[in-house]
């Protein structure tokens, strides 16, 4: 394939042989066709990609405010964890 996000190389094999010269001829001009293509590449993007980074600030955000809770939690229970030991 010649298209698409990628490059690509092309090795035209001749003969100098007057026998091969309707191969070798035809490899040239197919050669030239090829070298004249060009490519638009692309960068391919999911399009709900921003939807899905919002989505994991927001997770990020929620897990450390359950974490602080969590440990104010723990630390307002030691010292009566602490008395009955």
């Amino acid at each position: 394939s010649l298209g698409g996000n990628s490059q690509t190389t092309m090795i035209a094999c001749i003969s100098s042989l007057e026998i091969d010269f309707e191969e070798t001829l035809n490899t040239l001009k197919y050669a030239a066709r090829a070298r004249n293509i060009k490519n638009r590449p692309t960068v391919n993007l999911d399009p709900h990609a921003p939807l899905l980074l919002s989505m994991q600030e927001k997770i990020n955000t929620l897990e450390l405010k359950l974490e602080e809770e969590m440990s104010k939690k723990v630390s307002a229970e030691s010292p009566e964890t602490v008395n009955t030991l």
